[in-house]
């Protein structure tokens, strides 16, 4: 559970990092979504040269073509898995820091802690 809320911390400090100086789209407009930049630049990082090495090297038969098409539909799926992870992860870690700022650091070996962030969660919405 540290390790989440240190990489929410983490993420919410890129974020803030990138509002200062946000990337503009090719016509020059700043960009709204930060976050999809930043989880972008992340997985691009974390992301395997020999993954992208093996689908770089397409023939011309069709066979290849086809396994290769089905590789980048398998990547994409697999980015697609990262992506929600790691958002979930951000989320439960961003939970757990606001949890801990309002009650104390104790609170995380608590063994019921799922149950008493659903009766904030159900107290709040």
């Amino acid at each position: 559970m540290i390790e989440w809320m240190g990489a929410s911390e983490w993420y919410d400090a890129e974020l803030q990092q990138a509002e200062k100086a946000p990337p503009r789209t090719k016509r020059g407009k700043l960009r709204k979504r930060l976050a999809t930049i930043v989880l972008d630049k992340y997985l691009k990082e974390a992301r395997s040269t020999a993954a992208t090495d093996s689908t770089e090297n397409l023939t011309s038969d069709n066979e290849d073509r086809h396994s290769s098409l089905d590789t980048a539909k398998i990547q994409t799926k697999i980015s697609d898995a990262r992506r929600k992870r790691l958002k979930n992860i951000f989320h439960t870690g961003r939970t757990l820091r606001r949890l801990v700022q309002r009650t104390h650091l104790g609170i995380l070996f608590d063994p019921d802690i799922w149950y008493v962030l659903q009766y904030i969660y159900r107290a709040i919405y």
